[in-house]
């Protein structure tokens, strides 16, 4: 069943290269393929995460290139996108992405940082930049893709993200949650 998954995938492949759109698919960009040989459903999809994550690493390098360094001030990922504008990551249909692939939900962008220095950030590489929601985006095991303020991605658990961004925040991850409640 397996071998014949790939065949469909290498099929629509050929099809797509053949007019004329090149192969940017993800190996388990089609619903319901079958991930890489060795790999389970779950590390394809939080590979595709990491991935998505590296793109807005890209995006934000470019975005305070043209800004003297400053990061963006965003309130939330729709905003970020925003200002990021043609930079910024894209899904398969090159409409923008606001979140993990494997999510109905937007990434969340670190508000604690709009307008900030990128190479003044302190101990950027435990500073959250995008990250997936610790509430509800989850890889398994309680687990969240997050692009750290240095550039480099990790998978974590959701215990210690939010112990990353209350360290950041004047108000407590438990206070916030219950103002938005």
């Amino acid at each position: 069943m397996r071998t014949i998954g790939y065949l469909v995938l290498a099929a629509i492949t050929v099809l797509l290269v053949g007019c004329g759109k090149p192969s940017a698919l993800p190996e388990s960009a089609i619903p319901g393929s079958p991930p890489p040989p060795g790999r389970s459903a779950n590390e394809a999809q939080v590979q595709a995460c990491v991935s998505r994550l590296r793109s807005y690493w890209s995006a934000l390098q470019k975005y305070t290139a043209r800004h003297k360094g400053k990061l963006p001030s965003a309130a939330s990922t729709s905003q970020l996108v925003e200002k990021l504008g043609d930079d910024a990551p894209r899904d398969e249909s090159r409409e923008p992405a606001f979140g993990c692939p494997s999510s109905l939900l937007p990434y969340r962008w670190n508000e604690n940082l709009n307008g900030k220095l990128l190479r003044e950030i302190p101990d950027a590489n435990q500073v959250p930049l995008v990250f997936d929601d610790p509430y509800t985006g989850d890889h398994g095991d309680r687990q969240c893709a997050v692009l750290y303020a240095d550039g480099h991605t990790a998978v974590v658990s959701t215990d210690r993200l939010e112990k990353q961004m209350e360290a950041l925040s004047p108000v407590s991850a438990s206070e916030s949650r219950g103002a938005k409640d």
